[in-house]
């Protein structure tokens, strides 16, 4: 069962996250958790991004934002090896146009959400294979999955450009 983090954008919680953590737990489920990270918007960007250049903020805010996502899958005791980092457009917090800003967000999320192995039913590792607990989490590599009708020669081409999002 894959559990939502956020309710929307970064920083916004699901209001239902321990609930939905003990409805999965008591039906003995599996679990993942799922999170959405997004751009900061100006008062997001002045409390979590600290001093230093642009960039620099930027990146202080995307690792926030994972800081966040797992002191909230902490705090509802949700057991996963697994934490889906989503990066899309979101409506009411839209990428910017400027790639390089959008890649510092990102890459502060990657950096800061705790590293496991997520690979089919491989056991959750530390790097270079030391054994770690359970309940850490990695976002899995980027992937590419054919939905619908597109080609897949489309789909190549989209993950072949060196932005991550917003673009």
């Amino acid at each position: 069962m894959i559990i939502g983090l956020t309710n929307g954008p970064a920083f916004t919680p699901n209001p239902c996250l321990t609930s939905q953590v003990a409805y999965a737990r008591d039906r003995g489920q599996w679990t993942a958790g799922y999170a959405v990270s997004s751009f900061p918007t100006d008062s997001q960007l002045a409390q979590y991004g600290g001093g230093g250049t642009r960039q620099q903020q930027l990146y202080a805010t995307g690792v926030a934002q994972a800081r966040f996502n797992v002191a909230n899958l902490r705090a509802a005791g949700l057991r996963t090896t697994v934490l889906w980092v989503d990066i899309e457009p979101v409506s009411s917090a839209p990428w910017s146009a400027n790639a390089g800003e959008n890649n510092a967000v990102i890459d502060g999320v990657l950096r800061a959400t705790p590293k496991q192995d997520c690979g089919p039913g491989g056991t959750p590792t530390r790097a270079r294979g030391t054994p770690s607990r359970r309940d850490g989490v990695r976002p899995c590599p980027p992937g590419c999955r054919q939905v619908g009708r597109t080609a897949t020669g489309r789909s190549a081409s989209a993950l072949s450009r060196r932005s991550r999002a917003g673009q």
